[in-house]
């Protein structure tokens, strides 16, 4: 119930504004629909409904193939139609397939198949209800389309620019778990905030695959490196994670504690990064943010890190996968800045 809970909160404003959307496109097709052909207002609010998306680039895009879908399905019915006769089951058959097959071939022109049947299924041999069923259809999505970039509009970067805050808060959370737990093993809130960066991260691959408008951050720099860079950042904790936790017997005699208040310190400019760094949400916002103050914490773990005396091979590598795992942080850290920052608001190196 928590759970339902808290995803009702973080999607309130979405289903507010999705629900805003589609109260202006029902009451356009109706407006319109009313005057000029009632008997079809039901397939326009069906696909102004289907048609609308969760942001305006998956609207265009959803409108787009459903406007598409129509004309192809209305031609493959009226073509069954004049070859095999109208209401027989060859005609049926036949638009049915084709039109399915244009569907699996491209997922979008799913509304092919089922215009193609019902013209197959009319017992009228006229065009005129075909023409007037595909004209419902393309302006049912041509009223969410436009609905959708019109009122509170949202784009698929947007979208993304969230997803990709959530999975940075994700990583953060696990660096200080880390620091926190470095001398226990704390396995269970590490699994949570793992399934929360899954999910996060898979959110923002989708919701960039999703977007067709201006698919970049402020600096350039694509949604797909913003989105490479952060998976960089989490595997790099994920060996670190490893070192001082589940394989911290292979450390040296008191490298644990050792290590403590140089990870502490790394995990605050890590802090630091994250809460400044700004978004495609809000471009041009914040000072421009120094790396110095990470590439310092990173060499002073480095530096405590190297001063651990090996005394047998497996206690080497693991002083080797540890220095490795804080280079790595510090890269991908440094490459989030590179990033994520816009090239005017770049402190400098």
């Amino acid at each position: 119930m928590d759970r339902l809970w808290e995803t009702i909160r973080a999607n309130r404003r979405h289903a507010l504004r999705v629900g805003l959307q589609t109260a202006a496109a029902v009451l356009c097709v109706h407006l319109v629909m009313q005057r000029l052909a009632p008997e079809q207002q039901s397939w326009a609010v069906l696909s102004a409904l289907l048609t609308i998306g969760a942001s305006a680039d998956a609207t265009l895009r959803a409108g787009l193939g459903r406007i598409g879908g129509a004309l192809i399905g209305a031609a493959l019915g009226l073509i069954c139609v004049a070859l095999l006769g109208s209401s027989t089951l060859a005609a049926l058959l036949v638009a049915s397939v084709l039109g399915n097959a244009v569907g699996a071939i491209r997922g979008s022109l799913g509304y092919a198949a089922v215009l193609a049947a019902i013209i197959a299924l009319d017992p009228t041999p006229e065009g005129e209800m075909a023409l007037s069923l595909a004209g419902a259809i393309v302006f049912g999505s041509v009223a969410g389309s436009l609905a959708s970039l019109i009122v509170w509009p949202v784009f698929g970067r947007d979208r993304a620019a969230l997803s990709l805050q959530r999975a940075l808060r994700d990583c953060r959370s696990f660096l200080t778990l880390i620091e926190h737990g470095v001398g226990t093993d704390d396995r269970e809130n590490r699994e949570k905030v793992n399934l929360s960066f899954r999910r996060n991260i898979s959110d923002l691959r989708d919701r960039i695959a999703e977007t067709r408008f201006t698919a970049s951050l402020p600096s350039g720099v694509g949604l797909h490196s913003a989105a490479e860079s952060v998976e960089a950042f989490w595997y790099a904790l994920v060996v670190l994670d490893r070192v001082v936790s589940a394989e911290r017997q292979d450390l040296p005699a008191g490298a644990v504690e050792q290590l403590q208040p140089v990870l502490a310190r790394l995990s605050s400019e890590t802090n630091r990064i994250v809460d400044a760094l700004p978004t495609v949400t809000a471009p041009g916002k914040g000072e421009p943010i120094s790396p110095e103050p990470l590439r310092d914490a990173a060499g002073a773990a480095r530096d405590r890190a190297w001063s651990l005396t090996a005394g047998t091979a497996r206690q080497d590598r693991a002083l080797q996968a540890l220095i490795f795992a804080l280079n790595e942080i510090e890269e991908s850290l440094l490459k989030l800045l590179q990033v994520m920052q816009p090239e005017g608001e770049r402190a400098p190196d």
